[in-house]
């Protein structure tokens, strides 16, 4: 279990400079944040200075795409693929290092990776980039592979990101609740700062499905006209089928217990299946199937968010980002289900959505500077805390600014449960 005090007492660290890179799940584009930091460990409190966005190469995403499916590609593809992530990577962290002061630390990078999940066996997870080619690149020490040691220790590897995220968004008095509306619904507890012992009430769930199921069948509807439903106008144009919304409420996926996570996000397929099935047997339109897919994903949403919080609470906070929230009926719906919760955006956190994730991992690399474990088993499920992440040396004077920080940070006593 994490504790609020701060890990070591050599020093209280002044601001830091930290530059976190999210690159996509589909591959396609770069999003670096320049993020200073107050305080250490987990006491530390990052705000967004400076972001940055790029695109990739087209060929990377289709390289992507052959490698998750494994069909004979070659393993040069994957050497190819993380040398074209790195070199796109480069500008923008460039840029955000000559602009920067004080010069940042280290650049975290966090990529969709390549997972291995099997039934019986160990999942193991693969960073794509490249990050000797980055550090050499940009000349800054580079932190990344943030799953690979929670998997190896018998997590899930993953929401890596919950504890980064309390980080930046947690309010001082008040609990929020945020609720990522992408392709895949899911929650974050963010508890407040002032609670004894905040971070072990930490907690992150997925939800149910998201954005990817309301997509694909928007594209069905409209012959691929359309990528995705604007604003719910199509959804709201049919009908909810209840019997159908009952049947979708048991789905597999909805039965483990939670928190539930995976790392490609719940898979929209068996609801679309179940969902054209009764839509044809029963004569229903795809517009009524979309209509009934957005309450499920309100549904499901308001389940989580329920198991989370007390009858007649008012004081929790839902703060609201992902894709989804520009499905005007989506929203309705989930305010109908959770009268008396305030909700709010974070963009009035003052937290750019497209740079949450970008932000969170340079909150990642700090906690992996200050020797702080960045989950612990109630996130992920990982039998002892761990410090995240590998490091990749930059050139000399970086590195050597960074191990000074390294060697500060270091714990003045560690216990075996929390070792690094």
């Amino acid at each position: 279990m994490l504790h609020t005090s701060l890990p070591f007492s050599a020093r209280a660290a002044g601001e830091r400079a930290v530059i976190g890179v999210r690159v996509t799940s589909d591959v396609k584009h770069v999003f670096a944040a320049l993020v200073s930091v107050n305080g250490s460990g987990l006491a530390s409190r990052g705000r967004i200075d400076q972001k940055l966005r790029a695109e990739l190469p087209p060929d990377a995403a289709a390289i992507y795409r052959k490698l998750q499916h494994a069909g004979g590609i070659p393993p040069a593809a994957l050497t190819q693929l993380g040398a074209m992530l790195a070199e796109a990577q480069a500008p923008p962290v460039r840029q955000l290092l000559a602009d920067a002061k004080p010069q940042p630390l280290v650049a975290g990078i966090y990529d969709p990776g390549l997972w291995h999940l099997p039934e019986d066996g160990p999942a193991t997870f693969v960073g794509l980039t490249d990050t000797a080619r980055l550090a050499e690149l940009t000349d800054l020490s580079v932190l990344d592979a943030f799953p690979a040691r929670d998997l190896a220790h018998g997590g899930a590897g993953g929401p890596v990101l919950a504890i980064p995220t309390w980080l930046l968004a947690a309010d001082t008095h008040r609990r929020r609740i945020l609720v990522d509306l992408g392709r895949t619904a899911r929650i974050t507890v963010l508890p407040a700062t002032a609670e004894p012992q905040s971070t072990a009430a930490v907690f992150a769930t997925d939800a149910g499905p998201g954005t990817a199921l309301l997509d694909e069948l928007t594209r069905r509807l409209t012959e691929g006209r359309y990528e995705h439903d604007p604003g719910g106008r199509l959804a709201v144009q049919g009908r909810q089928i209840a019997p159908l919304l009952e049947r979708l409420l048991e789905a597999p996926s909805f039965q483990e217990p939670a928190p539930r996570w995976n790392p490609l996000g719940v898979s929209p397929q068996w609801f679309l299946d179940e969902g054209i099935g009764h839509a044809l047997k029963s004569g229903h339109s795809l517009r009524d199937l979309l209509c009934t897919a957005t309450h499920l994903i309100a549904e499901a949403v308001a389940a989580a968010v329920r198991r989370c919080t007390a009858a007649g609470d008012s004081t929790t906070e839902l703060v609201l980002t992902g894709g989804g929230v520009h499905n005007g009926l989506l929203l309705r719906e989930i305010a109908n289900r959770l009268r008396g919760l305030p909700q709010t955006r974070i963009g009035s956190l003052g937290i750019d959505p497209q740079w949450l994730e970008a932000a969170a991992t340079a909150m990642l690399c700090v906690l992996h500077v200050d020797h702080v474990p960045a989950t612990h088993p109630l996130i992920s499920g990982i039998t002892a805390p761990r410090v995240l992440g590998r490091l990749t040396p930059g050139a000399p004077h970086h590195w050597q600014r960074l191990l000074g920080h390294l060697t500060e940070g270091r714990p003045a006593t560690m216990s075996l449960r929390s070792a690094v």
